[in-house]
């Protein structure tokens, strides 16, 4: 009698087991339907562009972005959607697309590539097409995008549906940021510098960021960059929105104050970050540290 009991509580608790298990499963097929289903939605409708829209005209005025044809846009979010769905369904294939001189930087091991995109999944599921600007350098058609959150994707188009694709502006000096930054006065410049920090802030790029600290700060405050990751764990938000303030010059330095607020603007901070321009588009910084 007691054995018929232990071998029925044994039963109930694999049924329950089991129970759950198809709940789980149930879960994850309903949102993947779901994300599939959105997918199929932005797809037909950038197509839809396309088509009724191919002859019209449409400008956008997004922080200097150009005037483009209305089917741009259609094909940048097909490009976008493309790629999200990869990433999210396909990892290892995405990884092959990423542009080989950006993947050698960025992601050199596929493991930090996939850590990336599973800390993302719900920006990437969340990503639409905000502002976009198209470029031609020789044989190569160059979709650069940003979403809602202010995720960069440059697209580099060799014929239609063949692309690499680099998912920041920072990692690389690419020719449309030299184009803008050569032309821009010393305030835009400090201040596109300081933002490709705030992009690695929100990528969670400790290593890009290290590699910009000037040598001096390093030494005295950051020994290791796993100092400085813990550091920005600490004073820093998920995601940082930057207000600048006041730009003042010190020598070869330039000061920028900048108000720094949390994603809902619930939670405020202030920086100065001290920047050096160096040649070729590059820089060296520091900042205040509490």
């Amino acid at each position: 009698m007691e054995n018929s009991k232990k071998i029925i509580k044994i039963i109930l608790i694999i049924c329950l087991g089991i129970v759950i298990i198809i709940g789980i499963l149930l879960g994850v097929l309903v949102l993947q339907k779901e994300e599939e289903k959105n997918i199929r939605e932005e797809y037909h409708a950038a197509m839809n562009s396309i088509e009724e829209n191919k002859n019209q005209d449409i400008i956008f005025d997004y922080n200097q972005f150009e005037k483009l044809n209305i089917s741009d846009y259609a094909m940048s979010t097909k490009y976008l959607v493309d790629f999200r769905k990869l990433a999210l369904y396909n990892i290892e294939q995405s990884y092959q697309y990423l542009d080989a001189e950006y993947r050698e930087k960025r992601f050199p091991q596929y493991e930090l590539y996939k850590s990336y995109i599973n800390r993302n999944v719900s920006k990437l599921m969340q990503a639409k097409v905000e502002e976009y600007e198209i470029t031609k350098e020789e044989n190569i058609t160059i979709y650069t995008i940003k979403d809602q959150l202010g995720n960069y994707y440059m697209f580099q188009e060799t014929t239609p549906m063949q692309y690499t694709v680099i998912l920041d502006n920072y990692t690389l000096t690419m020719p449309i940021f030299m184009k803008k930054y050569e032309i821009a006065n010393t305030e835009t410049k400090v201040a596109m510098q300081v933002d490709r920090v705030r992009q690695a802030l929100d990528a969670q790029d400790y290593h890009f960021i290290y590699s910009k600290l000037a040598e001096s700060f390093k030494q005295n405050y950051f020994p290791t960059e796993a100092d400085l990751e813990n550091y920005i764990k600490n004073h820093f938000f998920e995601k940082n929105i930057f207000t600048y303030l006041e730009l003042e010059k010190q020598n070869d330095n330039y000061i920028y104050t900048v108000k720094i607020t949390n994603e809902d603007d619930t939670q405020m901070l202030a920086k100065t970050f001290v920047v050096q321009l160096l040649d070729e588009g590059d820089f060296v910084f520091s900042f205040s540290v509490e």
